[in-house]
């Protein structure tokens, strides 16, 4: 049995390294000293034993993700003794975890010069740098110093292309294609790494590699994605027949939404293409409120063959299609399909497929809505109405525009600027008017487009109601647009709308040289200049 100097020796020394643990310094210290003239074991060997236990305390917190109370048991280590690496690289990350960036890089450096393992180390730097500190350059060179050492790894090679990509864009995409050719090089059957490789080639224009390394991924097992991108390639260079047909690999494309087609119709009624005379067609609405007003064209077009023509489109369209004298019977989404009587259906995204439709014979270029206008105050001033963003969709896909980047529109005299954005936060500026935020739905917005003299929009529903109204607008695109948006010129109409002119981004993302473009073009409008 233990004597009792022993047992309070050992009590002692559980007090301690609580409160190590707790960061309680002044009590420990002294706790410390009178462990030191009790203990039989040499001093420095009790020190050792108090560290140990500190840093196991250390890992298992930071294990629990508790990065405060692991990185103060290893900065009360590190006062004392050096760390092991893997230390340095948990502390360095608790620090990152607690805003403490500076902090954490010092420690993941001295990670990298304690590994034996250099490259293991550099490649965990590399990823800490991304994920972490989103520090892309940092990320950057590590991963490049990675490369320089060790030329075999093509999970690095695809992340390096991956990483110019977010942060150089369309600056360096050599350097892009060269990391993803690299990485599919070293292992040619990995489909993501064909898959980039042929988004960087569609961005450098060399479609002719586009289309020989999407002939390499049909033969790997492809995905519906695949062949669904593949198929919006084929529009993008006005291959409507194929791309189309391609395109209907969305409906079983992985996390698109399985109703787009409603359980209440008759599959067995997909409309294939056949004769529609003497037939009655069932066209529902698909995607979004632009994409419906896009399509809307040809079920006008479908109404001059078919016996009767029910087009179903969401409830916020419904006034205004139903309103436009399209020819056809309109219903909301909201109404019950039931009681319909119909011989095919299809949706509207899947016309052109079966309507011989090419971008040479697109119909209605001029318009195909109508619409009552607003009635507003006359005075001498141009009346523009504009549109930045649309919805979370046209936010990934790099579409809106930040509102400060068009500024220099507002700054502009003897025009007043009429906000038609619906949705987001309104924004409190006494240059423009705020319209958007009244609009209960798309025929108060097509009443105010139809009331003013001029449209400025980014790639939106507003852009798409506008072009389908026929109202003269100035339509502003990124670099790389959505794939329908195929042969755009600058100042010249697109194909889908004849009263829409381009206004395209030099660099994707960079808006003020086209915002420039833009002002000089009002000015001369403004002084009734074509």
């Amino acid at each position: 049995m233990r004597n009792v100097e022993d047992v309070l020796l050992g009590i002692n020394i559980g007090i301690a390294a609580g409160l190590a643990l707790s960061g309680n310094k002044e009590n420990i210290i002294n706790l410390y000293e009178d462990i030191m003239k009790r203990s039989v074991l040499p001093s420095e060997k009790l020190k050792q034993n108090l560290i140990e236990y500190v840093k196991e305390h250390a890992a298992k917190d930071f294990k629990d993700q508790k990065y405060n109370e692991a990185v103060l048991q290893y900065l009360d280590v590190f006062k004392n003794t050096t760390l092991e690496p893997e230390e340095y690289k948990q502390a360095g990350i608790c620090l990152i975890e607690l805003n403490q960036p500076e902090a954490g890089k010092e420690f993941l450096s001295r990670y990298e010069k304690s590994a034996e393992n250099k490259l293991l180390a550099l490649k965990e730097i590399g990823n800490i740098y991304f994920h972490k500190l989103n520090d892309i350059p940092g990320a950057i060179k590590y991963f490049e110093e990675f490369i320089s050492k060790f030329t075999q790894d093509d999970e690095v090679y695809n992340i390096l292309g991956h990483l110019y990509s977010l942060y150089y864009k369309d600056t360096r995409l050599e350097k892009q294609k060269e990391y993803f050719l690299t990485a599919h090089n070293l292992k040619k059957n990995t489909r993501l790494y064909i898959r980039n490789v042929i988004f960087t080639l569609f961005r450098l224009g060399e479609y002719e590699e586009v289309e020989k390394y999407y002939r390499k991924l049909f033969k790997l097992s492809p995905e519906h994605a695949d062949y669904y991108y593949y198929g919006c390639f084929l529009i993008n260079q006005k291959q409507f027949k194929e791309g189309y047909k391609h395109l209907r690999h969305r409906f079983e494309k992985e996390g698109n939404d399985k109703s787009i087609i409603p359980a209440v119709l008759d599959k067995t009624k997909y409309w294939q293409g056949e004769p529609v005379e003497h037939k009655k067609l069932l066209i529902h609405c698909e995607q979004g409120f632009g994409d419906t007003i896009m399509y809307a064209r040809f079920v006008k077009e479908l109404a001059k063959k078919a016996a009767k023509v029910y087009f179903v489109v969401q409830e916020e369209l419904f006034d205004l299609i139903n309103n436009s004298n399209l020819g056809v019977e309109v219903y909301s989404t909201k109404f019950g399909l039931y009681n319909l009587d119909y011989d095919y259906f299809t949706t509207t995204v899947d016309l052109p497929l079966f309507m011989d439709i090419n971008p040479d014979n697109l119909p209605y270029r001029q318009g195909y809505l109508t619409s009552a206008a607003e009635n507003f105050i006359t005075n001498k001033k141009l009346k523009v109405g504009i549109a930045w963003h649309g919805n979370e969709k046209s936010k990934e896909s790099a579409r809106d525009i930040p509102f400060d980047a068009l500024i220099p529109l507002l700054d502009i005299d003897d025009i007043q600027f009429y906000s038609l954005q619906a949705g987001g936060e309104i924004i409190k500026d006494s240059r423009l008017i705020d319209l958007g935020s009244k609009f209960n739905n798309f025929s108060d917005t097509a009443k105010a487009i139809t009331g003013l003299d001029l449209i400025i929009s980014a790639d939106n529903v507003v852009l798409n109601l506008a072009g389908a109204l026929g109202k003269q607008t100035l339509g502003l695109f990124n670099l790389y647009p959505e794939y329908r948006w195929y042969d755009l010129k600058g100042g010249a109409a697109t194909n889908w709308y004849g009263s829409i002119e381009v206004y395209q981004n030099k660099h994707q993302d960079m808006w003020d040289d086209t915002i420039k473009r833009v002002c000089e073009r009002l000015n001369r409008i403004k002084e009734g200049l074509n």
